[in-house]
């Protein structure tokens, strides 16, 4: 695999689970990374768990919430403000976000 070292990644649905997992993969490769997810608490205690996990570690979070009306004019706001706080275009994006509202099956 080519060298991934100083690109750029966007996590969406990064605070936790998986997209959590690829984030901290992602530092530890040294990676400039992103991380977005619809709840502003859980963006800020990631962003300072991985803080405190890579001192010397590039990231930032971002609050998107993609489950509602208009995913588009949100996922293109997300883009902006990444690509605004980092200064550079994105070299790649990770999609795990994901909310299931599930409803009893009828028969």
């Amino acid at each position: 695999m080519p060298p991934i070292k100083g690109q750029s990644l966007l996590v969406i649905g990064g605070s936790s689970g998986i997209g959590a997992a690829i984030a901290k993969l992602a530092l530890a490769e040294g990676l400039r990374v992103s991380i977005a997810s619809s709840d502003p608490d859980r963006v800020s205690n990631k962003v300072a768990s991985l803080k405190k996990d890579f001192p010397g570690g590039n990231i930032t979070g971002h609050v998107a919430d993609v489950s509602q009306d208009n995913v588009e004019a949100r996922l293109e706001k997300l883009l902006t403000d990444v690509t605004t706080a980092n200064g550079t275009p994105l070299d790649h994006i990770v999609y795990t976000a994901i909310r299931i509202n599930l409803k009893p099956v009828s028969e």
